[in-house]
């Protein structure tokens, strides 16, 4: 705005000069200056950069939901990371359970979007039996009726009366009116390039941290795995979310990446936010970018891209200002005919845009 209000205040200062000066000039400089001021390089700028980083990241099966967070990744100094599903993709133990009981659970897993649920769907062999009246705990496991049997699913303090204390360690236990039907033990592995991607943030001057609800030796196992300094396990959606209150009060911009829906409220208050499509809807709803393919490197693609997006940018912004500065006193001096001025005007859009085909270029 406030460049067309120099700009018609220049071009009225122009007309009268050459009003005054040589009236058979004044239509053809003031024509040839409104030409070349048209901001057209400076409006591209960023919608170029901008539409052609989003190009680049979606053929990386990397989709931008919030185009705005390219603009805040260069500042990022801090990324908060989900463990089960995120971080290690988790599958269950079940032999030596009943098949009935197996049935029952996984049909209870089945109104879940969590991967320890899908793990314990897919070890399931029976039909699925239809569930009534399912609830949702966040942090802590389902709720359902089905065949007949009220059940939970999750913690062993969410699902029994009296968890015996061994089962601290379980992963998912399965009960019936606070009654311990099942239990089913994890085993977790890396994601193939969770340490690569680790690496390289910290590389970057980015601290790792982890977020996780799981226990704390499971946590710390996987912290030790992937060096990462600083984790909190038993962490319950609250918790987590005023974790990364406090570190946002300390300064820090940070980046939330899960998958489930208890990772909702993070990735709803990160500065920047990014989920896994294998992961849960109500994650993904509330994400500022989504990797496709669950490979934790798009975290890394995000990065390369918003650094090498905002240069073209800036470097846009600066072309259209000096182009707009240099040519505006040269038109209104006479010297660019009206012609001359739309094909001056043209280039500049056209090198505009031709600037931004080069991110990702280099990657």
């Amino acid at each position: 705005a406030r460049f067309v209000r120099r700009v018609l205040i220049f071009t009225t200062v122009t007309l009268a000069a050459w009003l005054w000066y040589d009236p058979s000039q004044a239509l053809t400089a003031t024509i040839a200056l409104l030409v070349v001021a048209c901001p057209c390089a400076l409006g591209l700028a960023a919608p170029a950069a901008i539409t052609r980083s989003l190009g680049v990241l979606a053929r990386k099966n990397v989709l931008v939901v919030n185009p705005d967070v390219l603009e805040a990744l260069p500042r990022l100094s801090r990324v908060v990371f989900d463990k089960t599903g995120t971080l290690t993709e988790p599958t269950l133990v079940v032999e030596g359970v009943d098949k009935a009981i197996l049935q029952l659970a996984a049909s209870l897993a089945r109104e879940s979007e969590h991967p320890l649920s899908k793990a314990l769907v897919q070890a399931n062999t029976l039909p699925l039996l239809a569930v009534t009246q399912a609830t949702s705990f966040p942090g802590l496991g389902l709720e359902g009726t089905l065949a007949g049997h009220k059940l939970r699913l999750g913690q062993a303090t969410f699902v029994l009366d009296e968890p015996p204390q061994e089962l601290d360690q379980a992963s998912l236990v399965v009960g019936e009116e606070g009654r311990l039907l099942a239990v089913f033990e994890t085993e977790e592995k890396l994601r193939p390039d969770a340490l690569i991607t680790i690496k390289a943030l910290q590389a970057r001057g980015v601290e790792c941290e982890i977020l996780s609800g799981d226990t704390h030796a499971r946590v710390e196992r996987i912290a030790q795995a992937l060096n990462i300094r600083h984790w909190r396990a038993r962490q319950m959606p609250e918790d987590k979310l005023a974790h990364l209150q406090t570190l946002q009060n300390e300064g820090h911009c940070l980046m939330a990446v899960g998958d489930g829906s208890n990772d909702a409220p993070v990735l709803g208050g990160a500065d920047i936010s990014v989920a896994l499509t294998s992961g849960t809807e109500l994650a993904q709803a509330n994400a500022d970018a989504l990797l496709c393919t669950g490979q934790l490197s798009g975290v890394l693609d995000l990065l390369t891209t918003s650094e090498q997006t905002q240069v073209i940018l800036r470097q846009n912004q600066r072309w259209a200002f000096t182009y707009n500065t240099v040519a505006m006193p040269i038109a209104a001096l006479g010297y660019i005919p009206p012609w001359l001025a739309a094909i001056f005007m043209s280039a500049s859009s056209l090198l505009v845009v031709l600037n931004a085909l080069r991110i990702g270029k280099q990657q």
